[in-house]
């Protein structure tokens, strides 16, 4: 009987001491992040009348005259040109922080995403598209890159294809994209 006691005060002591551990850890976290203090907002942050005017801009400069084509050319009638693309936020992080590892790897820095408008051809309905691109120097000049077969990054241009997993291609597709919700813009 006092055996069984002891067992249960020692697994009493251990879950305690795990508890306490846990704890410890967790007000470690906090302290990190409150050391860390508040993310200042971005400096190239824009207001929304400057968004709803570029926006407004956009229509009429260039989603109207896309439609135009599309119902004339294409015979399309009831064309809406693209006026947005989304990813979740969670492909998001996961690009970035691949990115970041397969340029770590390969010993260089990203320098910026770029963000390119595409279309699919006519078997994908010639739906438009964004897809992303990260870059880095090259001797001097801010290039598109991929990963090549020998873990180096090599410059985009004039590469032909790519594998798109385990190194290779780093440009980011398969975005949701169309006209804005009612309610943004």
């Amino acid at each position: 009987m006092k055996l069984k006691q002891l067992g249960g005060v020692a697994l009493g002591a251990f879950a305690s001491f795990l508890v306490i551990i846990a704890c410890q850890e967790d007000s470690e976290d906090l302290n990190q992040d409150a050391e860390q203090g508040a993310i200042e907002a971005p400096a190239k942050l824009i207001s929304f009348s400057a968004a709803q005017n570029m926006h407004n801009n956009y229509m009429v400069n260039r989603a109207s005259v896309i439609e135009k084509y599309e119902r004339e050319v294409n015979q399309k009638d009831d064309f809406v040109a693209i006026q947005y693309s989304e990813w979740d936020l969670e492909t998001i992080e996961e690009y970035i922080a691949y990115v970041k590892q397969e340029a770590n790897a390969a010993n260089v820095n990203v320098n910026t995403l770029r963000f390119y408008f595409g279309q699919y051809d006519q078997s994908q309905d010639g739906k438009s598209n964004l897809f992303i691109v990260p870059t880095t120097d090259f001797d001097g000049v801010n290039l598109g890159f991929y990963i090549d077969g020998s873990g180096a990054a090599s410059p985009l241009k004039g590469k032909g294809d790519t594998s798109s997993k385990n190194g290779g291609s780093l440009i980011l597709n398969y975005s949701q994209g169309g006209p804005p919700p009612p309610d943004d813009f």
